[in-house]
C-alpha cells in the first residue's frame, strides 16, 4: 500500500481546532521560561533538548539540586534528569581538561616560586606566592561556576514550582513564557 505524504502546513490557514489557539496549552506545559530562568512545575520533566545548546538531547545526566527552605534547617534535595547534547558534553570535557592542565601549571609555578625564594635566600615568600595563590583560587572558583549544569534559583512551596538557573538561551527560546498565577 503506497504511503500518503502528510498534508502541507499552511501557517495562514484558519485553525483546525474549534476556537483557535487555546492559551491553556502554555499552562499545561509544566515547563516555562521566566527571563533567563526555567520554571519547572512539580511532577514535570525538562523537554528533550539540551539545556545548554538547545539541540536535541542524546543523553540525560542525573542532577542533584539542593536548597534550604526558609522555614527549615534541613537541606532539601531533588534528583532530576537533565537533557544534554553530545556537543555540550564534548565542550564540557575540553573545559575540564583545560582546567586540570591550568591547575597543574599553577601548582608547578607555586613549587618553582618556593625554589626561587629559597635559591635567592628570600625568607618571606608571601609577596611572591600570595598573588599566585589568590589567582589560582579565583580561577578555580570561576571554573567550577562555569561547569555547573543547572542550579536552583528559587523554590515555591514544597517544590511545587522551581526556578532553575544556568540554561542556555537556545533552550529557553523553545519554552513558553511564564505567566505568574494570580
Amino acid at each position: 500500500m503506497p504511503s500518503v505524504p502528510p498534508p502541507e502546513i499552511n501557517p495562514y490557514a484558519s485553525p483546525l481546532v474549534a476556537g483557535g489557539y487555546d492559551s491553556r496549552e502554555d499552562e499545561a506545559a509544566g515547563v516555562w521560561r521566566d527571563g533567563p530562568l526555567v520554571v519547572l512545575q512539580k511532577g514535570n520533566v525538562l523537554p528533550p533538548y539540551c539545556v545548554k545548546t538547545g539541540l536535541p538531547a542524546d543523553s540525560w545526566e542525573q542532577a542533584t539540586l539542593s536548597w534550604i527552605p526558609p522555614w527549615g534547617l534541613r537541606w532539601r534535595r531533588l534528583k532530576m534528569p537533565v537533557p544534554v547534547s553530545r556537543q555540550w558534553r564534548q565542550r564540557s570535557a575540553r573545559l575540564r581538561r583545560l582546567f586540570w592542565l591550568l591547575a597543574a601549571v599553577v601548582g608547578l609555578l607555586f613549587v618553582a616560586s618556593l625554589g626561587v625564594a629559597k635559591w635567592f635566600g628570600i625568607r618571606d615568600a608571601l609577596p611572591i606566592l600570595g598573588p599566585l595563590v589568590v589567582g589560582a583560587l579565583i580561577f578555580a572558583l570561576a571554573a567550577l561556576q562555569q561547569h555547573t549544569l543547572i542550579g536552583i534559583y528559587r523554590v515555591q512551596g514544597e517544590a511545587d514550582l522551581i526556578w532553575l538557573a544556568g540554561a542556555g538561551e537556545p533552550f529557553l527560546r523553545q519554552l513558553p513564557r511564564w505567566k505568574p498565577r494570580r
